[in-house]
């Protein structure tokens, strides 16, 4: 199976619980991000509910862009003997107001519950975390500084009793809470005041191969949300610009700038800094002449009917499948044009197979003997997940309803089903994992039709990895955690509070690699055995590209967001240390979809919405681009986090949308190296 797990739904669920959790960070702090299990470091009890009690920070402020969302970590306690239940409903219209009456936040959410579990289990005297996060909408046209903006909301809470009263839901009691908050917009404040922000020095000259100058060679140095670009070099290729550094200490880190360097004849690239409050960075930087020439061969077009979503391919690209998701579109206009593709690496289909609807991931097994895709049906609590061979023949299909588990009395017949998300086989194939999107995993053996074990990671089930000598399984949860269970028994190792709800996962054989939808830290590697964080780093935006190399020193970060708070929206990372070595510009955009490292890990290849590139991993220098969708039009932004590549890029396959009719139309393209 590739490296890359492709998991991600933008909006899926509804932010059911969003509202609550500003109503109780009212007079909170920011917890401490750079180890996300930590204890809150200023608790203040905010709220108590049938014996669960809801911590916070004393007080909250926050920095815009460098700090990511506005923030907050609570603790819930359940103080009882008893297994409770909680669940929440807030109202989703609240906006916050300045002292004059002014709108300054109206888009809120609550990125670590999207989707949103709006739910806990409690074991007696059991303690859970919660992360919550405010976006904070058109930060460039507000106020320099915004303080005491107030929200109010009403927030309804319902208990149940797990063990008597099975789920009966008692009578909900409705809260009115209020948040005060202080923003300072620091972009903005370094577009009013540059010259006085700009106490940072970033100087050094270009040169060619062989130490001589390069004069007119062009110089720009962002951050992603500031830049200072138009710079040209002397005739002795030097250059001088001053910028704006900004120190998190929330993050205690300083923000990154790259300087792109790029002339005529010469190959573009790019250094990582991190410039300091009233210090100069000096840089050499030398360019190489322009590369040899890479040419590839469009082989073939498969018409997906809709944007290929998820691929997945076994170990030697021999088998690769597709499948479609994520368009909004209304069942009646899905109808007859969901469908698996079933192919190899050099084009040829083996087999396709119309699915009742859209689906949001595929399963190949390294050996390419089995392919699994999970089932949804539409206006109904029914899916299932389907296991075929090469030849599209069914070999196994679960029950068509997947019931919900007590994850404390063992009972499954509560409530409705489940609908099943994701769906992957054990490295030796004999064990099948399925997680649902209401936070439940079931794994069968499934060539013996027998049902091992089940759990409740609470949240949906987003991604699930196995070890690659199958004693553990790995998955994440739309609850903000991530698990770690033993594959024989379902006990669980392990659990690790990251903030937010996995999009994609990697396991190493160190280390368990998560990136989450959206949050301060979006990127985190956590050592696989003792689920401790190794380092964790604030990509700010979503992410939903990962790649490792093959002497597992590298790491490779993607987003198609583009650049917003951080340069590193398609980045490579040290694998073991966390430092950032390297970002690329794909395609003119700072995005990706999708990465493979070659057999040496000296080259990359990355794929965007728009078409896919070779780079240079030390330089990220371009050693071929190729523009697939043409024009820049909504197909230009199709969400098709699908690529498959040989280590040595002979061939490549990626789903692109060339009709500019439709955003969500897809084509599944073939691709071969001839030079």
């Amino acid at each position: 199976m590739t490296d890359i797990r492709k998991r991600l739904n933008l909006y899926v669920k509804p932010l059911l619980f969003l509202c609550l959790a500003i109503g109780l960070i009212f007079n909170a702090k920011i917890a401490k991000a750079a180890d996300p299990a930590v204890e809150l470091v200023n608790p203040k009890l905010l709220a108590t509910y049938d014996g669960i009690e809801i911590y916070g920070e004393e007080s909250y402020s926050f920095i815009q862009p460098y700090e990511g969302m506005m923030i907050i970590n609570l603790k819930l306690v359940n103080t009882t003997d008893k297994y409770q239940y909680l669940r929440y409903d807030a109202s989703n219209d609240c906006v916050a107001k300045d002292k004059n009456a002014k709108t300054i936040v109206s888009n809120i959410q609550t990125p670590c519950t999207h989707p949103s579990p709006n739910w806990f289990f409690f074991q007696p005297k059991e303690e859970r975390m919660m992360q919550l996060a405010l976006y904070y909408q058109n930060p460039q046209n507000v106020n320099t500084t915004v303080k005491n903006a107030a929200f109010s909301v009403s927030v309804d809470f319902t208990h149940k009793d797990v063990i008597e009263d099975k789920y009966e839901s008692s009578e909900s009691t409705k809260h009115t809470l209020t948040v005060d908050f202080t923003v300072t917009n620091y972009a903005y404040k370094t577009a009013l005041k540059g010259k006085k922000m700009a106490t940072a020095t970033v100087s050094g000259y270009v040169k060619d191969s062989k130490g001589n100058p390069i004069q007119y060679a062009t110089v720009n140095v962002n951050s992603g949300s500031l830049e200072y670009g138009g710079i040209r070099t002397d005739a002795k290729g030097y250059f001088s610009v001053k910028v704006a550094p900004y120190y998190s200490k929330y993050r205690k880190k300083w923000n990154t700038y790259v300087i792109e360097v790029s002339a005529d004849g010469y190959q573009t690239t790019n250094t990582v800094i991190t410039p300091k409050k009233n210090k100069t960075t000096k840089k050499t930087i030398k360019l190489a002449k322009a590369s040899k020439k890479v040419a590839y061969k469009q082989t073939k077009v498969v018409d997906t009917n809709i944007q290929v979503y998820d691929l997945d391919a076994s170990a030697d690209g021999s088998v690769i499948a597709t499948v479609p998701f994520h368009t909004l579109l209304s069942e009646d206009k899905l109808k007859g044009k969901t469908k698996m593709v079933v192919a190899s690496k050099t084009g040829k289909v083996y087999f396709e197979k119309e699915l009742p609807t859209e689906t949001p991931m595929v399963y190949v097994s390294d050996d390419g003997k089995y392919i699994v895709v999970v089932n949804e049906y539409a206006g109904s609590w029914e899916s299932n997940a389907v296991i075929y061979d090469i030849n599209g023949n069914e070999l196994y299909r679960t029950p068509d309803k997947l019931m919900r588990m007590n994850p404390y009395t063992g009972e499954e017949n509560m409530e409705n089903g489940q609908r099943c998300w994701c769906a992957v086989l054990s490295n030796d194939n004999k064990l099948l994992v399925l997680g649902s999107c209401d936070g439940d995993l079931w794994v069968y053996d499934w060539q013996n039709d027998k049902k091992l074990w089940s759990a409740a990671p609470q949240g949906q089930v987003r991604t699930i990895d196995f070890s690659d000598d199958d004693k553990y399984v790995y998955v994440t949860a739309g609850g903000g955690y991530v698990y770690c269970y033993d594959a024989a028994t379902g006990k669980e190792v392990w659990r690790n509070f990251i903030m937010a709800w996995g999009t994609q996962s990697i396991v190493t054989s160190k280390y368990f690699i998560v990136t989450t939808k959206a949050d301060g830290y979006s990127l985190f590697v956590i050592d696989r055995f003792t689920g401790k964080t190794v380092w964790d780093y604030p990509t700010i935006t979503r992410g939903c590209a990962l790649a490792v190399s093959k002497d597992e020193t590298m790491l490779f970060w993607g987003s198609d967001n583009g650049t917003a708070y951080t340069p590193a929206n398609a980045a490579v990372f040290d694998l073991d240390t966390g430092k950032l070595k390297q970002v690329y510009n794909v395609l003119g955009d700072y995005s990706a979809q999708g990465a493979v490292f070659s057999e040496d890990g000296k080259q990359i290849l990355i794929k965007s919405s728009k078409g896919f590139g070779i780079y240079n991993v030390k330089t990220g220098a371009p050693v071929y681009e190729k523009k697939v969708v043409s024009g820049d039009g909504q197909n230009a932004y199709s969400l098709s986090f699908s690529l498959y590549a040989t280590p040595d890029f002979k061939y490549v396959v990626a789903g692109f949308n060339d009709d500019p009719s439709f955003r969500f139309w897809g084509q599944l393209y073939f691709f071969k190296k001839t030079k």
